[in-house]
């Protein structure tokens, strides 16, 4: 069993002040790593013919 994360996953959102209209915006650099790993995983998943 994992252990439970010991802070919030939001940490870092809203760092730098990044809240436009009220809400947290996520960093940009954060966002293109999630985007790349993402992407990363389909193309793998593509090579292993695991997808069509």
């Amino acid at each position: 069993m994992q252990n439970p994360p010991r802070r919030s996953r939001k940490i870092g959102l809203t760092q730098g002040g990044r809240v436009k209209d009220g809400r947290t915006v996520e960093k940009s650099s954060r966002s293109r790593r999630e985007d790349f790993a993402e992407n990363y995983a389909l193309t793998w998943a593509r090579t292993l013919g695991q997808l069509d």
